[in-house]
């Protein structure tokens, strides 16, 4: 059912019906691994819900109770729950929250129930689970990841750290497994009061163009540094009544989220390239990378640290002696004279810069 303090039905089916002549698509966030003690199911019938050894209602990691996944009436009450909001509000998708908690077994089952209604639906799991993405999910979150983006931004650790933290998932995680890549989250602090705004768009620009699948936090688009209230309904604070972030912070952030978005959609080798790791001498503070798809190239060099940095890539600086900003007006030029690519970064200051191909000879 719709909470009436978000709306109707035909709210919500006017809703989707909006968003998808955008050509967006609408997932609703399902808390199966636990319930609130006064949910319909607990109403419908108590046995639904795992007991303790003395026959009462069990809680589990959160002190909420827990569905009993090994009881099949459990499982079709929530998956045909799943396929009402697809089939009769035309829902894309789903966020499914703490999807490790529960078995594969049921996602597996609940996706071919909503294939059955639309086979383009879109499973996001709130997990790092390396099976999900094998018969059940499209998607998953990467918590690694954000840990390690974490503990660069915040407690100074070696920026060298992200990078370990992709090899990982990626040597861990099913080939050509999605993940999010993401610097704030309704479980946290916001990215702009842990990180300050540089390090917060910095780490922005590190998920847009490294592979996976962004992903941006209700607004993070505008600097808003409210902090999350996700048991309470959270508008987006576009302008400044409500918004503590001054005009200037946000119309400047929004148009950055802007170029990054565009840049992303317009260039295949940020969402189908190859990542290419580059060393280079500054590994505390600089992570270096190639996109790379065909014959494009697209060069990326983010400072993650709070520090103005010299940094040298172990790339020839006659391949890539200019190069085509992709987020800023105009071209690099990079010294020739060390035989490498070399450049001066401002605090958690980046270059993102397509290889200019070489041109033929007019005669």
């Amino acid at each position: 059912a719709i909470d009436p303090e978000c709306g109707t039905e035909q709210d919500l089916r006017d809703f989707v019906a909006a968003a998808h002549k955008l050509h967006l698509k609408v997932m609703l966030d399902i808390v199966y691994y636990h319930t609130a003690p006064d949910n319909i199911m607990m109403q419908k019938d108590p046995a639904f819900f795992v007991k303790t050894e003395d026959g009462k209602i069990a809680r589990g990691f959160w002190p909420q109770p827990l569905p009993d996944f090994s009881k099949p009436e459990v499982r079709k009450y929530l998956a045909d729950s799943l396929v009402h909001w697809s089939r009769d509000f035309g829902i894309d998708g789903f966020r499914c929250d703490v999807g490790g908690g529960i078995p594969e077994s049921f996602w597996v089952d609940a996706r071919k129930e909503l294939d059955k209604v639309n086979p383009e639906i879109v499973l996001l799991s709130e997990s790092d689970r390396p099976d999900d993405q094998l018969e059940a999910f499209d998607i998953n979150y990467n918590f690694n990841y954000y840990l390690a983006l974490r503990s660069v931004l915040r407690d100074g650790s070696p920026a060298l750290a992200v990078r370990k933290s992709w090899e990982s998932m990626h040597a861990t995680m099913p080939k050509g497994a999605r993940l999010l890549h993401f610097s704030d989250n309704h479980d946290w602090p916001r990215a702009v009061m842990l990180f300050g705004e540089k390090g917060a768009m910095a780490a922005s620009v590190l998920n847009f163009t490294l592979d996976g699948i962004p992903f941006i936090y209700n607004g993070q688009e505008v600097d808003d540094p409210t902090a999350t209230a996700w048991r309470k309904l959270a508008p987006i604070r576009w302008t400044d009544p409500g918004n503590p972030a001054d005009r200037e912070s946000i119309e400047g952030t929004l148009s950055m989220y802007k170029k990054l978005f565009a840049m992303r959609s317009s260039e295949p080798a940020l969402t189908s390239g190859s990542v290419n790791w580059i060393g280079n001498d500054q590994p505390d503070s600089v992570l270096s990378f190639l996109r790379k798809l065909g014959n494009t190239e697209i060069l990326c060099i983010i400072n993650l640290s709070n520090r103005n940095v010299h940094v040298t890539i172990d790339l020839p600086v006659m391949d890539y002696y200019a190069v085509q900003n992709l987020l800023s007006p105009g071209k690099t030029w990079f010294s020739l004279y060390s035989g490498r690519v070399s450049a001066d970064l401002t605090a958690f200051g980046y270059i993102v810069s397509k290889k200019i191909p070489l041109s033929p000879l007019e005669r």
